[in-house]
């Protein structure tokens, strides 16, 4: 299986990929067991608690589905412990969370996380517009509030 063209990390990508179907062909994972993995899965972020859209300054009043055509929109979310306002531009995020919170993270949906700073009345900004739909993650002590995913387009 040793090629002089194909580097080492090829080759243990292959190899690693037999031995995955040779597993998955033997001994499958039960339905069950796939099951109780992914509901154990969602308990990862039982003590989050989800921030709802309260307005969107682009929904449409005759309609549930916001339209984003235009290039700002504005936000506010709402938990009974938090609430989020939130302007989005090509220019990037301003918006104030009270109370204020410990501290401040934009999600991407690729996964990464980028640290936003919050002043002490919980006014924020960044200076980049997202490409993606994002969502904010702010903490307070133990507690964890998360909006719904929001962008531009």
């Amino acid at each position: 299986m040793t090629n002089g063209d194909t580097a080492p990390d090829r080759l243990d990508d292959l190899l690693l990929a037999e031995l995955r179907q040779a597993v998955n062909a033997a001994d499958p994972v039960p339905g069950r067991l796939l099951d109780s993995a992914k509901a154990a899965f969602t308990w990862r972020t039982v003590d989050q608690e989800l921030a709802h859209l309260q307005f969107d300054s682009l929904a449409d009043a005759d309609s549930e589905v916001a339209v984003r055509s235009a290039r700002t929109v504005r936000l506010s979310f709402a938990t009974e412990r938090a609430a989020v306002e939130v302007e989005v531009d090509d220019a990037g995020l301003v918006g104030q969370i009270v109370p204020p919170p410990d501290g401040l993270r934009v999600l991407l949906r690729s996964g990464d996380r980028i640290d936003v700073s919050v002043d002490e009345v919980g006014q924020f900004a960044t200076d980049r517009p997202p490409t993606s739909p994002i969502r904010l993650e702010a903490t307070f002590g133990e507690l964890v509030v998360i909006t719904e995913w929001f962008g531009l387009s």
